[in-house]
């Protein structure tokens, strides 16, 4: 073997690992798509006991949200923002997993039918590609489809050349359409593979030419399709014994062909402007592919590439809603013929050049190519995502675990439940529901039969819903400078709300009472001697009082101090005064701070604990568990008072 044939592969396994290396150590960086949180507020509710399609509208097929649905049994998803984020950290990486999976299941599948030239080439191209950037790391059940899909092909081409060849074809044919079927109940959109696979089986059926008898044929096609039938099957009868089966049809499949999409051919010309040269040596590979059937190549499984590849291509044609995750799903195999036709070329130049080997100039293509990836990844790092944490955890801090949110699609209350049964409420929702059901949303805000304690005013819940609720939700909730979040100010008009009297720090269930919000500095709620607390966690820890008449009164802690970390003393600062300084005592006591009119507002008021350590113990934390705070009518003195009870 020549220099140059031992270089190559070495290069190419370098330009694939990188990038693929580097997407790893992009997912805590990169910004979240919808769809990200999305799907796993889906799998949150499954794990809170729920099911999809009759507790809740959803409209992909359910594997991706019971593969979400363990991975976050593990974390406390629930109450801690930090374990959230990190679960979807987690869910990420294994979409990650999945995405480099495919491109190695790309290479196996280029070997196979090509060569380890194609193969890997194949794979560069796949891991350079704009659509596995942008989408194949992201947590979407696209990801997992995709490396099912490719292992399919690859598991039922082997299958059918060993049967072919008169060697045992079951386990790889069983598993191909296992794959197959297992990657249709992850979406749905793997149904347009469906007529290739089909035409292919047809045609080897139908060839007469072939050594194996047409009932060894129709064995090996009947374990393929029965194979791919045995997931679907099971998760119908899942369904149907939970009393969902008519759901899960409506909202997989019927709802989805009425589903608003964008044109295809916006998709097709967004994918030619991430990567024009890949697409165009896709279309001449393809052509070159197409054009010399013949018996050795359908004993290779040749047409199951090719009619694999233009069944999801053709699907464009009529798919009613079109997607940049779709690509994904058969970018493998399009990568393959792109990586063929490079072959072709370089083995045609090479032959003609013979002074420059066709090796050398695929390593130049090679590395060319990888620089559009390359100069893309570097700008991905700059699509930050703090905001979105920060909202995430501001909403999980916010409400208890049975206290529904208002979304159109930021996913803010990915784990936190839904006003309504659809969980987002945009154009596209609004379309599919119709002007009764909007009708019966806007009644039911405005009744407080649905009193969201938080909704996320976005331009998508702008335009899902009526314009007299939104108008609705811009009169009774306010922002709270982390946009689109927006919280409820007091009652929405019920009657009920009284400035007066304590406001629980803890999740209580009776909603129809005064509310505080936190802010920065605290832990998650817990208990403590039987109470309902929260602990601050910081040198400064913000409550937001809503107050809707200010006047002069005071601000009331009811909080305890661990005696270990005695003594030291806290402010109190109402939107940045000082209103006086408490010394903490152990035990539980009220801590009461004079407010006059001025240091107070109409909507919230920032209440700030500052700590003032006087003596800390070494080892110890300055903190305090505060049962609730509560604003009080009184007469300003201008001091702070403990009193005990």
């Amino acid at each position: 073997m020549s220099l140059a044939r031992r270089v190559l592969p070495a290069l190419l396994l370098v330009l694939i690992a990188t990038p693929c290396l580097l997407r790893l150590a992009l997912v805590p960086h990169r910004g979240f798509g919808p769809d990200e949180l999305e799907h796993s507020h889906f799998a949150w509710r499954m794990l809170q006991g729920e099911l999809p399609y009759r507790d809740y509208f959803e409209h992909h097929t359910p594997f991706f949200h019971f593969m979400l649905r363990g991975l976050f049994s593990w974390r406390d998803v629930t109450h801690s923002g930090d374990e959230a984020i990190a679960a979807l950290f987690d869910a990420r990486r294994l979409a990650w997993g999945f995405g480099t999976l495919t491109l190695a299941l790309t290479l196996l599948l280029g070997r196979a039918l090509r060569g380890t030239r194609q193969g890997l080439l194949a794979a560069l191209l796949l891991g350079n590609s704009g659509v596995l950037l942008w989408r194949g790391f992201e947590s979407r059940p696209d990801v997992p489809a995709m490396a099912l899909v490719t292992l399919s092909v690859l598991l039922a081409a082997r299958g059918f050349a060993a049967l072919l060849a008169g060697a045992s074809a079951f386990p790889a044919l069983a598993a191909g359409g296992l794959c197959l079927g297992a990657a249709a109940m992850f979406t749905q959109k793997v149904l347009f593979f469906g007529p290739g696979f089909l035409l292919f089986s047809l045609w080897l059926l139908a060839e007469p030419g072939l050594a194996a008898t047409r009932r060894r044929r129709l064995v090996g096609v009947a374990t393929l399709g029965g194979f791919f039938l045995v997931p679907i099957l099971a998760t119908l009868a899942y369904f149907a014994g939970h009393g969902a089966l008519a759901a899960f049809v409506e909202c997989n499949f019927l709802v989805n062909t009425r589903w608003p999409g964008l044109r295809a051919r916006d998709f097709v010309a967004m994918m030619w402007g991430y990567d024009p040269v890949p697409v165009a040596l896709c279309f001449v590979g393809a052509l070159l592919g197409f054009g010399r059937p013949s018996l050795a190549n359908l004993r290779r499984g040749e047409p199951l590439l090719a009619l694999a590849f233009l069944s999801p291509v053709a699907g464009l044609l009529v798919h009613p809603a079109v997607t940049l995750h779709y690509f994904l799903l058969f970018a493998p195999l399009g990568c393959l013929y792109a990586a063929d036709a490079l072959v072709r070329a370089g083995d045609a130049l090479g032959a003609r050049f013979r002074r420059l080997p066709s090796e050398a100039l695929l390593a130049l293509c090679a590395i060319a190519l990888s620089v559009p990836g390359a100069l893309r990844l570097r700008e991905a790092y700059a699509r930050g995502n703090w905001s979105t944490l920060q909202g995430l955890r501001f909403v999980i801090a916010n409400t208890a675990p049975w206290q529904p949110t208002l979304d159109g699609f930021t996913g803010l209350g990915a784990f936190r439940p839904s006003a309504f049964f659809y969980p987002f409420v945009n154009s596209h929702t609004r379309l599919l529901m119709g002007p009764q059901e909007n009708a019966r949303m806007t009644a039911a805000l405005r009744s407080g039969r649905v009193a969201p304690r938080l909704v996320f005013l976005h331009e998508d819940l702008r335009e899902g819903l009526e314009p007299e609720a939104v108008a609705f939700l811009e009169r009774h909730y306010a922002g709270i400078h982390q946009e689109p979040i927006r919280a409820r100010l007091f009652d929405n008009g019920a009657g009920w709300w009284s400035d007066v009297g304590p406001r629980p720090l803890g999740f209580a269930k009776d909603d129809r009472r005064p509310h505080v919000f936190v802010g920065d500095g605290w832990r998650i709620p817990s208990e403590e001697d039987g109470v309902a607390v929260r602990r601050t966690r910081a040198r400064r820890s913000v409550l937001l009082l809503p107050l809707r008449r200010p006047r002069d009164g005071r601000i009331v802690l009811r909080a305890r101090a661990d005696s270990e970390a005695l003594p030291f003393a806290f402010d109190l600062l109402a939107n940045g005064r000082e209103l006086g300084r408490a010394t903490a005592e152990a035990g539980w006591h009220e801590y009461g701070f004079d407010a006059p009119r001025d240091a107070l507002r109409i909507g919230f008021s920032a209440i700030a604990i500052r700590f003032d350590p006087l003596q800390p113990p070494e080892g110890r934390r300055t903190e305090l568990s505060v049962e609730w705070v509560a604003f009080e009518e009184a007469p300003v003195s201008g001091a702070a008072t403990n009193e005990s009870r």
